[in-house]
């Protein structure tokens, strides 16, 4: 084939939309075993770079297409998924979606379905996550609870003084609005949250991020960097759990 055939058919091909998939940028979740200093989370692994880990050794790190969890011993390519591969955790992770979820009052197919079903973006608050919790301070802030059978109340009592308030889901909705007029989520104060005629409590504190991260790497490092690895977990389940699919070169 003629130089100049080569570079018609390249043209074709990226008119097409088959051109070279670009290996994408991961972020490290999660670390376990001999080599877990070396692998912080929130280290940005560029795409195309190479792992080398020792037996023993797990590593599970995250884009825009999911969760690989890295076994060694072995060495490993970093973003070997296409790049025109979905996007699972766009509509997880931006505001915009949280927003447009939370005008439907409940979200679209959570209707009716039964059993638990986790908060289905990252900025809404789920009940039974302790732990501080990072928010950008746009907009209401909603707590999502799994199980939407039969009504419920949430008391909030301020851990520093007497302050208490609740909010309330009615029966079959999942979202309630946080009172942030009677417990503010600007300062330093948490709070101690529980169904009132249930047994669970839980503590929960709030950390307003100096802005809003627009893609899974800034948003996993904002999230680490304030402790806020409750959110975190729920990004690698979203991603798709324990998906061993990484398999050593």
């Amino acid at each position: 084939m003629s130089p100049r055939s080569m570079l018609a058919g390249a043209a074709i091909a990226i008119s097409l939309g088959l051109a070279a998939p670009v290996a994408a940028q991961s972020t490290v979740v999660r670390a376990s075993g001999p080599s877990v200093a070396e692998f912080p989370v929130g280290k940005k692994l560029e795409g195309g770079s190479r792992v080398v880990l020792e037996d023993g050794d797990t590593v599970t790190v995250l884009d825009s297409t999911g969760t690989r969890v890295l076994k060694g011993p072995g060495r490993f390519t970093i973003g070997g998924r296409k790049a025109n591969e979905r996007d699972v955790l766009g509509t997880f992770i931006t505001r915009r979606a949280s927003r447009d979820k939370v005008r439907l009052g409940v979200v679209r197919g959570d209707v009716g379905q039964e059993g638990p079903v986790p908060a289905p973006t990252v900025w809404l608050l789920e009940w039974g996550q302790a732990g501080p919790f990072c928010h950008s301070g746009q907009g209401r802030l909603f707590v999502w609870r799994p199980d939407n059978r039969g009504a419920a109340r949430l008391s909030i009592k301020a851990n520093e003084g007497t302050a208490t308030t609740s909010l309330a889901w009615e029966d079959g909705s999942r979202i309630a609005a946080w009172p942030q007029e009677l417990a503010p989520i600007d300062g330093s104060s948490g709070y101690t949250i529980a169904l009132e005629g249930g047994q669970e409590q839980f503590d929960i504190s709030f950390v307003r991020l100096a802005s809003e991260p627009q893609d899974v790497t800034e948003l996993v490092s904002a999230l680490s960097a304030n402790g806020c690895t409750g959110q975190i977990e729920r990004l690698i389940a979203a991603g798709g759990g324990e998906d061993d699919g990484a398999a050593a070169e």
